[in-house]
């Protein structure tokens, strides 16, 4: 069995940038042998389909997401429980607001807030580390960690990634040289701060051939999209086994980190196939809150009301206590008057 867990794993759901759905990535986690993975695209689109894919699968599914943060700097949140995946939501649910890309970068004050229970994967590929590194030394590099680490709920789950991409066998000796001599000191650095590293692989799809696809995906939005945006240097991005990490990363806690990472977040259950409508009253409050308004707006439209009507509520109403949306339907109320009172544009329908 392979104990390396993959925990920056970005799919097709990271539009024309991975190559993979998530079904294929579960399938093929459990061809390498290896019992968990994570998925960490830019938001959590694919995050249903993957969870039931890898359920289904015996293999335990780790949600996470890529953010920008304030700095320039691409951070990975892994969510520990449900409690946390709803912070997660809410921290992607900001960094998205007004663009369909992740070019809204989250504030401090924003991961202060909702960091509870959320893992934090830092320094990697997209990070500001390497710019800092060669602007403002070593001392710059742990400042922007430092100031990362104070804005997090849980300090202690903060990691450092360390990656090599050089290609294994490659003639460009003065590569290998390069992504060992960085590993080594961003170990040192970790080190110095008291904080953990891990390996992760930055996966991007799942065999080296597939190389040619993310670029064609890059391809088009250079030319159709108009983004400058360079795609991955080389193949080597891909779902590696846990000896090849091994041998490409030489720092035996950074790989043992993974499953410990892992572990972390073992008690995570996502409720699919449950309605989980807003609650901003209690069931039994919003029945009678909703009855009340139903036949306060009844007695409006009608003078005097058929008595029919009346029955016929009493079953609508029975039926939307049974299934315990009086709460639901009071929200919607509150969105279309507010729609109204500022001459927005609205409509409700049913289903």
């Amino acid at each position: 069995m392979d104990q390396f867990v993959h925990l920056e794993v970005q799919s097709a759901f990271s539009f024309l940038w991975g190559t993979f759905t998530p079904e294929d990535l579960v399938q093929e986690t459990a061809a390498l042998g290896q019992k968990a993975v994570a998925l960490t695209d830019y938001g959590l689109n694919g995050a249903v389909r993957f969870y039931k894919a890898a359920i289904a699968a015996g293999i335990q599914p780790i949600l996470g997401a890529r953010i920008s943060i304030w700095e320039g700097s691409t951070i990975t949140l892994l969510a520990r429980d449900f409690d946390a995946y709803g912070n997660l939501c809410r921290l992607v649910s900001i960094a998205l607001a007004d663009s369909m890309l992740p070019k809204v970068s989250i504030t401090k004050q924003d991961l202060k807030h909702w960091s509870k229970g959320l893992i934090c994967l830092a320094s990697g590929r997209g990070s500001q580390i390497g710019p800092l590194r060669a602007k403002r030394g070593r001392e710059g590099v742990k400042f922007c960690l430092t100031e990362l680490r104070d804005m997090l709920e849980n300090p202690e789950h903060l990691f450092v990634v360390i990656r090599n991409h050089a290609p294994i066998g490659g003639p460009n000796f003065s590569a290998h040289q390069e992504a060992k001599n960085m590993m080594q000191e961003t170990v040192e650095l970790a080190s110095e701060l008291n904080l953990q590293v891990v390996a992760t692989n930055l996966v991007t799809f799942l065999r080296a051939e597939d190389y040619i696809l993310h670029r064609t995906l890059v391809g088009i939005q250079q030319r159709h999209h108009h983004r400058r945006i360079p795609p991955l240097p080389n193949d080597q991005y891909f779902l590696t086994s846990g000896a090849e990490m091994k041998h490409r990363l030489p720092f035996s806690q950074a790989i043992e980190n993974t499953k410990y990472i892992s572990s972390l977040c073992k008690s995570f259950i996502l409720p699919v196939g449950e309605l989980h409508p807003p609650s901003l009253q209690e069931h039994e409050e919003a029945s009678k809150t909703l009855a009340a308004v139903c036949l306060k707006e009844t007695s409006r439209l009608y003078r005097p009301v058929p008595i029919t009507y009346v029955r016929q509520l009493d079953i609508e109403l029975q039926a939307v206590n049974r299934l315990e949306l009086a709460d639901f339907f009071l929200l919607v109320r509150q969105v279309v008057e507010f729609a109204r009172s500022k001459g927005i544009r609205h409509s409700v329908r049913g289903s």
